[in-house]
This record gives structure tokens, C-alpha cells and sequence, in this order.
């Protein structure tokens, strides 16, 4: 199973391959400290949707939902779900983001979209769905088991 952690650039960085996934560098870090493996720019949040979001708790489900728009509108999305794709196969990726908050930010959702992205070009179910229809039949019992009557 594909593992994408998300590491602030500012703490402790999780393992794995680092792809920086903010447009803008982050401030006071140097190049060689974040021993990145790609710098993801092309798909982080547009300038007008990140100032629009300013990173308030409030507004982060409609930002989550204008990105999501972002992202499947971009034409530079494809690419970076094939190079994802050869990292993921790799081992771990670790998406890193500047942002204070660790539970509002636009790494979060780029991951969640990446992995359902994945899934569904395995054709698995991305996660939170259900299959249409009815329940498939458990297995019958054994002759044994029945109640006979």
C-alpha cells in the first residue's frame, strides 16, 4: 500500500522521499537542509487560492474543495500523478508544506487526493465508498451446520 506522510519543514521530517509541495520556497531554509528528492510547485494551490484561504480553520472546507477543483482542472496534475506513482513503488514519499497548522493545509489534501487518484487507477474503491447494489451471499455452511428440521 502507497504511504505519503506530510512533514512541516520546520520539525522533524518523516522518512521517504521529500517532495517540497508549496509554490513558494519556504523562508530561512536552505536547499541542501531539506535534501529534497522534487519541488512539486506545479500543483500546489494557486497564489489567489492560498491568499483567498489565508490559512483560516473556516475556510478550509471550501479551500479544500476550490483545490480539488485546481487539481483536476491542471494540466500538470497527470505528470505529477506518474512520477507519484514511480516514488510510491519506491517506498514512502513525504509531501512537505510551511504552513503552522498540521491539520489545515493544502499538503493534507493533495495527499488524500493522490491516494484516491492511485486507487482508482488500480481500480480498487476509493476509500470511503461503498459498492452499488446488494450484498454478496456469504458462503453456505457446511451439510453439518444446517438446522435440520
Amino acid at each position: 500500500m502507497a504511504v505519503i506522510e506530510v512533514s512541516r519543514v520546520y520539525e522533524e521530517i518523516a522518512a521517504g522521499r521529500r517532495i517540497l509541495v508549496d509554490r513558494l520556497w519556504p523562508r530561512g531554509k536552505r536547499k541542501e537542509d531539506l535534501e529534497l528528492t522534487d519541488w512539486a510547485k506545479a500543483v500546489a494551490p494557486s497564489t489567489e487560492l492560498r491568499r483567498t484561504f489565508a490559512h483560516d480553520p473556516e475556510t478550509f472546507p471550501r479551500f479544500r474543495e476550490a483545490y480539488l477543483e485546481e487539481l483536476n482542472a491542471n494540466p500538470a496534475a497527470a505528470d505529477f500523478l506518474e512520477q507519484m506513482a514511480i516514488y510510491l513503488a519506491d517506498g514512502p514519499v513525504v509531501f512537505l508544506y510551511a504552513a503552522k497548522s498540521r491539520e489545515y493545509n493544502h499538503a493534507l489534501v493533495l495527499r488524500d487526493w493522490v491516494l484516491s487518484r492511485q486507487e482508482e487507477a488500480a481500480g480498487a474503491e476509493p476509500a470511503g465508498t461503498k459498492p452499488a447494489g446488494p450484498k454478496p451471499a456469504g458462503p453456505k455452511p457446511p451439510a453439518s451446520q444446517k438446522n435440520n428440521r
